[in-house]
């Protein structure tokens, strides 16, 4: 059951705690605990259940394009945590679409006279 404590190890650590390590680690025990369950003879139900739960507790919030969008802008993970090109493009999808620019489209670039913390006033004008 080593996957599932390194799982629980990473998303309860204090270092990495955005929320797009959550679809990837997620996916990753997925995999994992597949590739060890024809293995194992006594711990299968063991591992049926936590997949079982895994699915019961997460399937809503693993459907959430924001989540998704999380793991992709992650520079660790990208578009390398799943192969499954549906939720790459949902992802991908809510990126480019629902998220708003930082800056008005026509606005002129900044120079580097210019207020160092300008895109923030911006933004805050456009909310």
């Amino acid at each position: 059951m080593s996957p599932v404590a390194k799982a629980i190890d990473i998303l309860q650590a204090e270092t990495n705690i955005q929320m797009g390590w959550l679809f990837p680690t997620l996916t990753q025990l997925k995999t994992k605990l597949d590739r060890i369950k024809p293995s194992l003879k006594f711990s299968k139900p063991l591992v049926n259940a936590i997949q079982l739960g895994l699915r019961n507790r997460f399937s809503e919030i693993l459907e959430d394009p924001e989540l998704i969008a999380a793991a992709i802008l992650l520079p660790k993970f990208k578009t390398s945590w799943t192969k499954d090109e549906a939720i790459l493009k949902k992802g991908l999808d809510y990126i480019n679409l629902d998220m708003e620019p930082l800056m008005p489209l026509g606005s002129p670039i900044a120079s580097d006279d210019d207020d160092f913390f300008s895109v923030l006033i911006c933004r805050i004008v456009l909310l």
